[in-house]
């Protein structure tokens, strides 16, 4: 197995572990931290208030993938989904047309 092609796998199986992680908090405990944040960073609370629950969750789910990335810190991957929902408040609902298996 070469550098490049083991160090591609621990990436994937990193990722694996972090996205099992992040499936087992509750929605309770996702949406208090997108409150969390939005208290935090006066620039989201604006979005926090027009967003659905049903939309920060499904952003949460959406962005999990970059969960090694973040090193499975919930709040940066809160604050990736604000990210995209300030730029555009149906981000998700557009995506989930293009890509229906997000």
């Amino acid at each position: 197995m070469t550098k490049e092609k083991s160090l591609r796998q621990f990436i994937i199986e990193s990722n694996r572990t972090y996205i099992d992680f992040l499936k087992r908090i509750s929605n309770e405990k996702i949406l208090a931290t997108f409150k969390k944040v939005a208290m935090t960073y006066s620039h989201y609370y604006h979005v926090y208030i027009i967003a659905t629950p049903k939309t920060l969750l499904k952003g949460f789910s959406v962005e999990t993938e970059h969960a090694a990335t973040v090193d499975g810190n919930i709040i940066k991957i809160c604050r990736i989904v604000l990210d995209h929902l300030s730029e555009d408040p149906k981000y998700y609902n557009k995506l989930e047309k293009i890509m229906p298996d997000t």
